[in-house]
């Protein structure tokens, strides 16, 4: 353990996402957090390559990580191999993360919890707006039921889970997004660093190089506006290659950093 523990209360924080992104860096820091509060967090995710740096990263903080399928892709035993997990640890809270409203099994990882004796039962909702559908409204809805606390990043991701997903306001508490401060932060002349003429207006998009971020999207808005108008695009991602030819494309290379 990289701290100590002023005392051994398991939180089970889980996780079925299929790769590593912002909700997944959220769980990170929450377990991070957790213990100064005198909480052993253990992570228990869908295992194999696709969660692989978010189980890398609990363990290189000291702490158990519990993979339902073990490296392997999922193959079905979902419920009874996740009630087995929570049963031998029995935490005192089940956390389950929701990058997608249907993720964890249409949050049937909640009762599953349920039935292994866990009473607090929280779940934190990143994208409530993308909207429901039937199949949907009526397993999230039934699995809900088990859910103590539902977490939300802002007051109108709360409308869209009380308007698209019926939640009880009640059950609902908002948390700000946010990262740990680690120190003085040195400030940086953006506009001198990359040569953009004073008085130029910079738009920032911080995200993974992935289509789903809609990087093209504010490529081909940006090729609309004046050349006084340029982007800066922070993350890493398998689109590099392909947004670099579509700048060239639009005439807009010297305006993308």
């Amino acid at each position: 353990m990289n701290k100590k523990l002023k005392e051994d209360i398991p939180i089970a924080l889980f996780s079925d996402a299929p790769y590593v992104g912002g909700a997944e860096r959220y769980l990170e820091l929450l377990a991070s957090g957790v213990i100064e509060y005198g909480l052993r967090p253990v992570l228990v995710s869908g295992g194999g390559e696709r969660l692989g740096p978010l189980n890398d990263a609990i363990r290189v903080m000291g702490f158990e990580v519990y993979e339902l399928w073990e490296g392997k892709e999922p193959d079905g035993g979902f419920a009874a191999r996740l009630f087995r997990i929570l049963a031998k640890i029995r935490p005192v809270i089940f956390h389950f993360n929701l990058p997608g409203p249907f993720d964890a099994s249409y949050s049937f990882a909640a009762p599953i919890a349920r039935m292994a004796g866990i009473r607090h039962i929280v779940s934190t909702e990143h994208l409530p707006m993308v909207p429901s559908f039937l199949k949907g409204r009526i397993f999230k809805s039934l699995s809900s039921i088990f859910v103590s606390r539902v977490i939300t990043v802002s007051d109108d991701n709360r409308r869209h889970l009380i308007d698209n997903h019926h939640v009880p306001d009640r059950k609902i508490r908002v948390v700000h997004n946010g990262i740990p401060r680690s120190g003085e932060v040195e400030l940086l002349d953006i506009r001198g660093d990359l040569g953009i003429e004073a008085g130029s207006l910079i738009l920032a998009v911080v995200g993974a190089l992935e289509e789903r971020k809609g990087h093209g999207t504010l490529f081909e808005a940006l090729s609309r506006l004046p050349a006084s108008v340029h982007a800066i695009a922070v993350g890493e991602g398998p689109m590099k290659g392909e947004l670099v030819d579509r700048a060239k494309e639009l005439g807009i290379y010297d305006r993308v950093h």
